[in-house]
């Protein structure tokens, strides 16, 4: 009788000790808090990145924190913005590419930056988030290889490949919608990729119907989704 009780003591102590580790399965909000392109969240592996890893170490989340948390939870994560002292909009230049978006589910929504605004009849979205690709001139700026995500309120400019690429590599059942919108004024300089090539066939995917903006002195308003084929 005291043999069983210790075993089932010893097995209560490593599921605990299982479910203090394990990756969160919930649904959750992950904050960006900086312009600046940092990985040291989880030891700069982004494999290891998880919710509750962030902020890291230098008390911000960054966008690539933020999206490698995102893919490496199983739930449907929204990323969301909350970077001070921008005065106005906030740039942030990845030094190398961005994390692949591989979690089903993401939304990336520009619009949740303190001072930003979708459009409304006869007034222009006020986009207050930026991505810069001039470190990164030979990649796309998103690449999207999951199900059903979600990016808006972005402005994506000066990245030498696509603004978002949405692509069907990692879910050969999957295909792509993607639709952008340019103020007035703006000069677009690149398509939105809406799918590629799968090792089972061919994604099913939608014509884009306008183009992101590279202008400098206007931003785009970018919404991309991507959804399971039925």
């Amino acid at each position: 009788m005291r043999r069983t009780r210790s075993w089932k003591a010893l097995w209560a102590l490593v599921l605990a000790v299982i479910l203090m580790y394990a990756p969160p399965t919930v649904a959750l909000d992950i904050t960006v808090t900086t312009t600046n392109d940092v990985l040291d969240a989880a030891g700069g592996v982004c494999a290891d990145v998880i919710p509750t890893s962030l902020p890291g170490p230098d008390g911000l989340t960054s966008l690539r924190e933020a999206m490698c948390a995102a893919n490496n939870n199983e739930a449907s994560d929204t990323i969301r913005f909350g970077i001070p002292g921008c005065g106005g909009v906030c740039t942030i230049r990845p030094t190398i590419a961005l994390p692949v978006l591989a979690g089903d589910g993401t939304t990336i929504d520009g619009y949740t930056q303190p001072g930003s605004a979708q459009a409304t009849t006869g007034t222009p979205a006020t986009l207050l988030v930026e991505i810069d690709g001039s470190n990164v001139l030979n990649n796309n700026g998103l690449n999207v290889a999951s199900a059903g995500n979600v990016i808006r309120g972005l402005v994506i400019n000066r990245f030498g490949g696509n603004g978002i690429a949405i692509a069907s590599a990692a879910r050969p059942a999957t295909s792509s919608r993607a639709t952008t919108s340019a103020p007035m004024g703006a000069a677009p300089s690149t398509w939105v990729t809406p799918g590629t090539a799968s090792s089972s066939g061919r994604a099913r995917s939608a014509t884009p119907s306008g183009r992101i903006t590279s202008s400098r002195a206007t931003a785009a308003t970018v919404s991309a989704s991507s959804t399971a084929a039925r």
